[in-house]
C-alpha cells in the first residue's frame, strides 16, 4: 500500500495539503475512502518540512516563494504494520536558483523536528487506564 501527501506553500498564505492528489481538510476524521492515520502521519512530515523551508528562506532574507513538499510512504512487501520507506521531495517554482533550492532543503533538514525525530526515534511509553480508577498500567 502507498500513500502520498503534498504540502503546498504559496507565498505567506497558509500551507494547504493534498492526500493522493485530493484536497485534505485538516481535522477530518477517518472514514471509508477518507484520510487514514498514515495520511496524517505523512501530513506531519510534509507540514513540518514546508514550515522549515519557509524558515530557511526567512533566515536567508529571501522573499517567500511557492513550492510543494511531497511526502510518500510505502509498506514493505513482507507483512507488518510499519512503513518500510518514506520519501520527501521539494519542488520550487520556476525561477528559483538550483543552488538556493538545495541550500534551503539542507537547512530545512536541520530545522524540521518531525524528520529529525524519525532519524532519532524517541522511546514510547504506553499506558492503559479505566475511568474511575486511580492509576493506569504501563504496558
Amino acid at each position: 500500500m502507498k500513500w502520498i501527501i503534498d504540502a503546498l506553500a504559496s507565498g505567506k498564505a497558509p500551507i494547504t495539503f493534498e492526500a493522493d492528489g485530493r484536497p485534505l481538510p485538516l481535522g477530518e476524521t477517518s472514514r471509508p475512502g477518507g484520510p487514514s492515520p498514515v495520511h496524517y502521519f505523512l501530513v506531519s512530515i510534509a507540514g513540518c518540512f514546508a514550515m522549515s523551508c519557509r524558515e530557511a528562506l526567512r533566515r536567508r532574507n529571501h522573499p517567500m516563494v511557492d513550492f510543494r513538499v511531497s511526502v510518500g510512504g510505502e509498506k514493505p512487501a513482507e507483512p507488518g504494520n510499519v512503513l518500510g520507506s518514506v520519501w520527501l521531495s521539494v519542488k520550487f517554482e520556476a525561477g528559483v536558483e538550483e543552488g538556493l533550492s538545495r541550500t534551503v532543503v539542507e537547512d530545512a533538514k536541520t530545522i524540521c523536528t518531525i524528520t529529525n525525530t524519525l532519524k532519532h526515534p524517541p522511546s514510547i511509553q504506553y499506558d492503559s487506564s479505566v475511568a474511575g480508577h486511580a492509576q493506569g498500567a504501563v504496558l
